[in-house]
Formats: structure tokens, sequence, C-alpha cells
């Protein structure tokens, strides 16, 4: 029983560590080489998804389409990631940045 006890533990510590990660771009990129205007006009979307414990809402999403809908967003300037990672919490955005 105690082994038992001590296998569950380790899995859901271990599954609350896991990610996967597809980049969007190559982060070779510079952005400061780019002329993107008026950084003040921009509108910024985010679609993020939220792990506790190795578990995640099944109905959200972190498409880029999803942050542009968010922040009524027509044409992407700029998009970006942003991770949070704490223990047994792990939160996943995908920031879009656009007119």
């Amino acid at each position: 029983m105690k082994k038992t006890i001590l296998t569950i533990s380790a899995f859901v510590l271990l599954a609350s560590c896991t990610h996967k990660y597809t980049p969007v771009s190559s982060s070779m990129i510079n952005i400061t080489d780019y002329n993107i205007g008026d950084t003040g006009a921009l509108k910024t979307g985010e679609a993020c998804r939220i792990t506790v414990f190795g578990f995640s809402a099944a109905d959200t999403s972190t498409s880029i389409i999803d942050a542009m809908k968010e922040g009524e967003i027509t044409k992407i300037k700029m998009v970006d990631r942003k991770t949070t990672i704490a223990p047994f919490y792990y939160k996943y955005c995908m920031v879009v940045h656009g007119l």
C-alpha cells in the first residue's frame, strides 16, 4: 500500500512538470531590426492554458487565432509567448500584438 501511494505521488509530481513546446518562429530573430511602427497604438490579445497538478481544462486553447479574437486584432505585428511556472502550477500564454 505504501509503495502504491509513493508511486502515485511520484507520478503526480512528474506529470505536473511536463511540457511540450513547439516554437512559433526562430528565436534568432531580433525584433529591434524591424520597424513595427507606433507601439502605443498596438492592441494585445492573449490565449492562455493553465495547468494545475498536470490537469488543464479541455476547452482552453493557446492558438494565435484565439489570441487575435480576444484582442480584436485583424493585422498581426508581433507574436510572443509567456510562461509562468510554480510548483503544481503552469500557465502558458500566446500573446499577439497588432492592429
